[in-house]
């Protein structure tokens, strides 16, 4: 990646954490063709809030920026201090004590809004989908303009009784 890119990557974040008034470090590196921008510093929480609300908007407008019409260019990851980790295994457990849920109560079970990355970590992650055959996920429910989106779990036992 060309170093003035990043450079403009870097200078868009300080840019958007100076407006937010947000005491906030900004690091980037270049890891396997990504770019990664990790925001650190006594305003983290407020970054982290609402599962990461901020740091979701800020790392789609920064792409949005820099990719459109450009998806020859690699993704630009905003991290803060491995918390993009932390609720990946965060997801994957919801999903499996979610799809635990359902089968011991046979009741239809609607999880928090999700961003579509969020989404796709608790599809991967559903421990039903590989071990009991009648469990299976319907994601629905379209709200606002950045796609938040509710994932509700069924059993096919709850869904034949409709």
């Amino acid at each position: 990646m060309p170093a003035d890119r990043l450079q403009a990557i870097v200078q868009l974040c300080r840019d958007i954490v100076r407006c937010l008034k947000l005491d906030l470090a900004i690091d980037s590196q270049a890891v396997s063709g990504t770019t990664c921008i990790n925001l650190s510093g006594p305003d983290r929480p407020l970054l982290l809030a609402g599962s990461g609300a901020v740091l979701n908007s800020m790392e789609y407008l920064v792409n949005k920026v820099f990719r459109i019409g450009r998806e020859e260019y690699p993704a630009i990851v905003l991290d803060s201090d491995n918390y993009r980790q932390h609720r990946e295994a965060e997801l994957v457990l919801l999903a499996q004590m979610a799809s635990e849920k359902v089968l011991a109560q046979q009741k239809p079970l609607s999880l928090q809004p999700m961003t579509p990355k969020e989404r796709r970590i608790v599809h991967l992650a559903e421990p039903g989908r590989r071990r009991v055959p009648e469990y299976y996920h319907i994601p629905f429910l379209t709200l606002g303009s950045l796609v938040l989106t509710t994932a509700t779990y069924f059993s096919l036992a709850t869904m034949m009784k409709s």
